[in-house]
């Protein structure tokens, strides 16, 4: 799967995660009433893993 995402944009959504990490209570959930900064979070959290950018 391709990527068109510059460095730029990674190490801003790592900064986002950091004062926004995933709430266990949400996470997984993208229904329902889960506050937007979570589901960003999980979005983030998703592509970076993709990217190699964070652990497993």
């Amino acid at each position: 799967m391709g990527y068109n995402i510059t460095p730029e944009e990674i190490e801003k959504m790592k900064a986002f995660l950091k004062e926004h990490p995933v709430d266990p209570q949400y996470e997984g959930l993208l229904d329902g009433n889960i506050p937007l900064d979570q589901v960003d979070a999980q979005i983030y959290t998703s592509l970076l893993r993709q990217l190699g950018e964070l652990p497993e």
